[in-house]
């Protein structure tokens, strides 16, 4: 196998890693809230959509926000 030292140095590692990801998910979901939260309620409404609802459904909130700059 291989030592302690080198099992520290890749657990380190993956740490890391795994750190700097959950950021990165965190910061995704964040800029996406108004997405998620327009597929979550015709979800509900629905119970299940396909890719095409799923990317109306990321459309009309980019046209909603769209509108909102532009009203600004």
């Amino acid at each position: 196998m291989y030592s302690e030292k080198t099992a520290a140095k890749i657990d380190d590692e993956v740490n890391k890693i795994m750190t700097e990801q959950y950021k990165k998910t965190l910061e995704l979901l964040r800029e996406n809230t108004e997405s998620l939260n327009e597929v979550a309620k015709v979800l509900l409404e629905e119970e299940t959509i396909d890719g095409e609802r799923f990317l109306q459904c990321l459309d009309d909130v980019k046209k909603q926000l769209n509108a909102e700059n532009n009203n600004e």
